[in-house]
């Protein structure tokens, strides 16, 4: 069994007291490590399947928990909550994925979910940073492992609205519900999962937002007043025309006047004959094939799934993608395009080639030794 949550317990308690765990102890191997904060992480590894009596992988207590090394993977300096589906062998669990909170490069806590139910368990995870850590989370996260399909929903979810102490208000998302359901709350306690949460009955009032009072436009009466206007404008537009260009038409009259027209038109100055412009150059074909190129797609921000969505769209323009995924800098201001040394001409086709979407800049050449060619690392412009 590979990273399963089945596999070992993770709990973030203060300093000086003991976990509890939901085995007994001589069925574990323990471990722990400091926090900041005054917190303690502790760990526990299952030995072996309660079922089976086969033992589970072959963990040390000094062994960092999963989490924990996604965690210093994908290092977050803000609260945020990663989201990973597991693998178990070669294979990826379909309907599992496993919800982390990370701060410092650390693993806080860690809750199942499935897809079916990731709002509700991202809900959760968010009330419990705040009322356990006093943590109020800025973002989301995926790992390489997800799976399109999971990419989709987190881009679904983050379209959401969020407030930024509790994380989105479920009272817009579910706006007529008025019954009393089960709601998974926070406890310091585990459950038989080694997860946080446990399920109490708890009546929820959820409110409708607004009162539903429908908001007329003004375009109605400006419409009916339109073929009033049209008419005054045009008249107004005459006489300032004629209050601005008196001089000149006058003017122009009292020539008239006294040299005729034909001496009007003989003193004219004669307009020049046009002159040739030179002939546009045709635009250089590049001197390099895309489909040679090896392209690397970072995401430099907290948004999640723009580093797939791009790298699909340059496919379409003929670009070969070697891999994708979060960058380890996630507050880039501008995108930044890099290539390798002598492949001035390709990073030059990759800006053009973003210029609608972002407003690029070109970075530090890569290594000779680097497999990719050229690498994006998406910004907030």
């Amino acid at each position: 069994m590979e990273n399963s949550a089945q596999e070992y317990y993770l709990q973030v308690l203060k300093d000086g007291i003991a976990p509890k765990w939901p085995r007994p102890e001589e069925e574990l191997e323990l471990g722990a490590q400091k926090l900041s904060g005054g917190y303690t992480q502790h760990w526990a590894y299952v030995k072996e399947d309660h079922e089976t009596n086969e033992s589970i992988g072959s963990h040390e207590s000094h062994d960092l928990p999963p989490a924990e090394k996604l965690a210093q993977e994908y290092h977050s300096d803000k609260p945020a909550i990663l989201i990973d589906q597991p693998k178990q062998g070669d294979e990826q669990k379909e309907n599992f994925l496993e919800l982390i909170l990370v701060k410092d490069g650390h693993a806080w806590s860690k809750t199942e979910s499935s897809l079916d139910n990731l709002d509700d368990n991202l809900f959760d995870i968010l009330d419990f940073a705040k009322n356990q850590f006093k943590m109020e989370v800025e973002h989301f996260m995926t790992t390489n492992n997800v799976s399109e399909q999971v990419e989709k929903k987190m881009d679904q979810v983050e379209k959401e609205p969020f407030d930024s102490a509790q994380g989105r208000d479920r009272d817009e998302i579910e706006p007529e519900h008025t019954e009393s359901e089960d709601v998974i709350i926070p406890t310091s306690m585990p459950d038989k999962s080694g997860n946080y949460f446990v399920k109490k009955e708890t009546p929820v009032f959820n409110q409708p937002l607004g009162d539903g009072t429908n908001i007329k436009s003004s375009g109605g009466i400006l419409a009916k007043l339109t073929p009033f206007l049209i008419p005054v404008i045009i008249i107004g537009l005459i006489f300032l025309g004629t209050v601005l260009f008196k001089d000149a038409i006058f003017g122009k009259v009292k020539d008239v006047k006294q040299q005729g027209i034909s001496g009007i038109f003989a003193s004219a100055t004669p307009t020049p004959p046009a002159v040739a412009g030179p002939t546009p150059s045709l635009t250089p074909t590049p001197s390099f094939s895309k489909s040679d190129i090896q392209v690397r797609v970072l995401n430099g921000t907290t948004v999640t799934g723009v580093a797939k969505t791009l790298a699909e769209k340059l496919k379409t323009d003929g670009w070969v993608i070697l891999t994708t995924g979060n960058n380890s800098n996630q507050s880039i201001a501008q995108t930044t395009i890099s290539g390798k040394k002598g492949k001035d001409d390709v990073v030059s086709a990759m800006v053009k080639d973003l210029a609608g979407e972002f407003e690029a800049t070109i970075g530090a050449n890569l290594k000779d030794s680097d497999k990719a060619d050229l690498e994006v690392v998406i910004g907030k412009k």
